[in-house]
């Protein structure tokens, strides 16, 4: 049961990072974290979110802006060893709430709140410093970033290839942060080499999805998708069911 499951949340979530730049382990962590421990699902699907961001990169790389995004890499890079430490240190119930209660602030804060920043590189570091800690705390480094970028008003395409070259490069210095820190176990990489095919298979088809997807329902997605996970995490992490 716990493989099969694993497997279909895997696939989804490779569609839906693949298909929107953004979601892989937002969707698929709440649902395995039911089933294994955070400290274990974590690593596991961070090393799967490497693998898909790297395909989906070689896909997006003449879209990425590098001059619009810069400043959120160093920013980034300087939270995960906070986030990592988190990790290994704090309570995963603690850590879900958290990070579902986040999620929820950032979606008001999306819906009710686009005035553009005037000091992009200012607002990209504080961006960036909040989702590295959130990368190396719970995998989930999407939040911050995807507010900014979508308050700035982002076409879907630069959106969705400048998120996945910044993922793809917080993705690489986190594995590094969990090795130093011994977190993967010959569980993690046991794991991680059985839901691989799942996450290849949906990322393809993630791809293919991506070039149907009109721009006001991506916009729409986005809102609704992120308040949908933002209640199960919570849940997960109340231990309601």
């Amino acid at each position: 049961m716990l493989i099969l499951i694993s497997i279909l949340a895997v696939f989804a979530g490779g569609l839906i990072q693949s298909a929107f730049g953004f979601g892989f382990v937002i969707f698929s962590l709440p649902i395995i974290a039911f089933f294994m421990p955070p400290k274990v699902a974590v690593p596991v699907l961070l090393t799967l979110a490497t693998f898909n961001t790297l395909i989906v990169a070689l896909k997006s790389f003449e879209d990425i802006q590098l001059k619009r995004i810069w400043p959120l890499i160093p920013a980034g890079i300087i939270g995960i060893p906070l986030g990592t430490l988190i990790l290994l240190r704090a309570d995963s119930g603690f850590i879900k709430v958290l990070i579902g209660a986040t999620i929820l602030v950032f979606v008001l804060a999306l819906v009710e709140f686009h005035k553009p920043v005037k000091k992009e590189r200012a607002g990209m570091a504080i961006a960036g410093f909040a989702s590295g800690i959130l990368q190396g705390s719970v995998g989930m480094s999407g939040p911050p970033v995807i507010l900014y970028f979508s308050n700035q008003e982002v076409s879907k395409k630069p959106f969705r290839a400048n998120l996945i070259f910044y993922f793809l490069i917080l993705n690489i210095i986190t594995l590094f942060s969990y090795a130093l820190a011994g977190i993967y176990t010959k569980q993690v990489l046991s794991y991680t080499a059985i839901l691989l095919p799942a996450l290849i298979l949906g990322t393809v088809s993630g791809i293919f999805l991506f070039k149907k997807v009109n721009e006001k329902l991506f916009k729409k997605l986005i809102i609704v998708f992120l308040i949908i996970m933002a209640v199960i995490t919570i849940i997960s992490g109340l231990r309601i069911i």
